[in-house]
């Protein structure tokens, strides 16, 4: 069941899975969004999670904060929401209690169990930074009462090269993202973001913003080149500043997005890449 689970996620266009344990401190406390339960505490006894990846386009998120971002943003949340609730499906057909995990309907705390599954590491944008797409994915979830074999973490040097790189942080419009060290928050240490002041940004400009994401050098196109680079940097932290250095020179270190001509339309068929 876990191996044809997993294909089974792959099929329907994730791009990565894995299983973590559920760990209360990744378990929100109460409901929120929806007015018809909001404010009811979250009782979650399922041990395991089934987390997965979906990519985000490319050329899409290179527009943000333009409106295209806030588009692919959307679509990749309903592709995930699918494939969430279609393994939520199958899990109880077979006979198991599951919960599907996606935006707008989440009990869980993805990042930090995406990271526990072996999916990435949560940068300093508090963003899943995943192998190949860096921060442009989303994340979907079913935990569940099935004896799921679990992952283990890995560890792509996310955290080194967060510590010398800080684009995130200095191309957020709103200033929301820490420049300084990590801060212990529910018993893991992690770089703190002000919602507050990320939100409102949101509400200005009328998206979902996604810079941080865009910004992000692990964020480049899946190729051969860029992951040569990946696979040096998880192996050798150390040559993060070099890496860096290299990522300014060629890409800059201010943020501007693209912009296509008035004339070209998104192809909604065209496959995600």
């Amino acid at each position: 069941m876990s191996r044809f689970l997993r294909r089974l996620v792959l099929d329907l266009g994730a791009v990565a899975v894995g299983v973590a344990p559920v760990d209360p401190r990744h378990v929100y406390t109460h409901k929120g969004r929806h007015d018809e339960d909001y404010g009811r505490a979250i009782d979650l006894d399922h041990p395991h999670a089934l987390v997965f990846l979906v990519e985000m386009d490319f050329e899409a998120m290179a527009r943000a904060p333009l409106a295209e971002t806030l588009l692919e943003s959307a679509r990749q949340y309903h592709r995930a929401a699918e494939i969430a609730m279609t393994v939520e499906n199958v899990l109880g057909a077979a006979g198991y209690r599951a919960t599907a995990h996606y935006d707008a309907h989440y009990d869980v705390i993805l990042p930090p169990l995406a990271e526990r599954a072996g999916l990435g590491e949560v940068g300093r944008n508090n963003i899943l930074v995943a192998d190949r797409y860096g921060s442009r994915v989303r994340i979907g979830a079913v935990t569940t009462n099935y004896p799921l074999t679990e992952d283990r973490p890995i560890s792509l040097g996310v955290r080194s090269f967060c510590g010398v790189c800080l684009k995130c942080a200095e191309n957020c419009p709103s200033r929301a993202l820490s420049t300084g060290r990590r801060e212990e928050v529910r018993g893991a240490l992690r770089w703190t973001t002000d919602d507050v002041r990320c939100y409102r940004y949101w509400r200005t400009v009328g998206t979902d913003c996604g810079i941080c994401m865009a910004v992000c050098p692990f964020s480049h196109r899946s190729n051969r080149f860029h992951n040569l680079v990946r696979g040096l940097i998880r192996r050798a932290p150390a040559t993060a500043r070099f890496f860096l250095m290299c990522d300014d020179l060629f890409y800059g270190r201010r943020w501007r997005p693209r912009r296509k001509a008035p004339d070209q339309a998104p192809d909604p068929s065209a496959p995600n890449r």
